[in-house]
């Protein structure tokens, strides 16, 4: 993640064994012409049902990896009316974007917590894929060709008890929601995959 005059750095801050919650990151800038950045090969990972936030007034560009399987991806624009020189001039309305470049990755997938004890018995949950944001009021939103977008579900073998008998049984979880808005413009080549973790549960759902 960088700023303008930053090089980039990575920010890990998955959840340590034994913490309850997951991880809660936000990084905002403060600015009507704030920028932020993601740099190629920079991740940031909230954990498993973790959320992360990106907001800045002017541009977010996009070009490493988001994870918070099972957890929410936003990246926006600050709402609200831009002011004085500002609004009056017409390259910085051009100039604000959401921008996924074609190295950028957002995975909020479903994932597995099934846990296998010393007896061999599966036991945990398979968690519903989460959801991603992408949302540029007054701006545009372009999301590369390369760029990709994993609200996929997952699956996974539990052991249930069924009429009081265990059986190894396999488990699928529901594909997540993208939800894509932009007021001046939307190009989009890049790829979301919701799809659910069997044929047998429901995908997800894609709103633009």
């Amino acid at each position: 993640v960088k700023s303008p005059s930053m090089a980039p750095f990575e920010v890990q801050v998955a959840p340590l064994p034994g913490q309850v919650r997951p991880a809660t990151v936000e990084l905002k800038t403060q600015s009507a012409l704030g920028q932020l950045a993601v740099e190629r090969d920079a991740v940031v990972d909230a954990g498993v049902q973790g959320s992360i936030t990106l907001t800045a007034g002017q541009r977010v560009n996009v070009e490493g990896h988001l994870r918070a399987q099972a957890g929410r991806v936003t990246v926006a624009l600050e709402r609200g009316n831009l002011s004085g020189a500002v609004a009056s001039s017409i390259e910085a309305h051009e100039q604000r974007a959401v921008a996924l470049g074609s190295h950028a990755r957002i995975d909020v997938a479903g994932v597995s917590n099934v846990i296998e004890n010393a007896q061999g018995v599966r036991s945990g949950a398979v968690l519903d894929a989460g959801s991603v944001t992408l949302d540029a009021p007054t701006g545009t939103l372009a999301v590369s060709a390369g760029a990709f977008i994993d609200a996929r579900g997952a699956r996974d073998a539990l052991d249930l008890t069924v009429g009081g008998v265990r059986q190894r049984t396999e488990v699928a979880s529901r594909g997540g929601a993208v939800s894509l808005a932009a007021q001046q413009g939307l190009f989009v080549l890049g790829t979301a995959d919701a799809h659910g973790g069997s044929s047998a549960v429901d995908g997800g759902r894609l709103s633009v």
